[in-house]
């Protein structure tokens, strides 16, 4: 009647062996187009008088 209900296992815990190694690579992937990303930023151009800006 007002017994506990049985749950399941939970659907957010990780895989029993620890991390999911897919899903850190794929974070590692988004880290790396950030950091390429904002490399690209910085854009230094090299002029023919052997200036450098920015």
């Amino acid at each position: 009647m007002g017994g506990a209900k049985e749950q399941g296992p939970d659907p957010y815990a990780g895989p029993a062996g620890g991390r999911d190694e897919v899903l850190d690579l794929v974070r590692f992937g988004c880290l790396a187009l950030v950091v390429v990303g904002h490399t690209m930023m910085v854009s230094p151009v090299l002029h023919a008088d052997g200036t450098v800006t920015s």
